[in-house]
């Protein structure tokens, strides 16, 4: 069984992930998380398969962004370096 968690991140400026040549820009990018469910424990358990990000188009919102994979690891990183650039 499958689940799948979608949120909306802003980051305040450009930004870059670990391991990726692009420089993002600043904006709304929206996240989603694919997990399945753990079948050999005794209750619900999950394990993250995928993590996605697509940039929203705020300026034209029937453009379709490309949608990346990405490590979950370096997006957190990403997010507390955009938090900590900010007053």
């Amino acid at each position: 069984m499958m689940r799948i968690t979608r949120t909306t991140i802003v980051f305040k400026h450009s930004f870059k992930l670990e391991g990726m040549d692009e420089i993002y820009p600043a904006g709304r990018y929206s996240i989603e998380t694919d997990e399945e469910l753990l079948q050999e424990v005794s209750f619900p358990a999950y394990r993250r398969t995928a993590t996605w990000m697509r940039g929203l188009n705020e300026q034209n919102p029937a453009r379709v962004m490309p949608i990346m994979t990405v490590d979950p690891l370096q997006l957190e990183a990403a997010i507390l370096r955009d938090k900590e650039r900010n007053p």
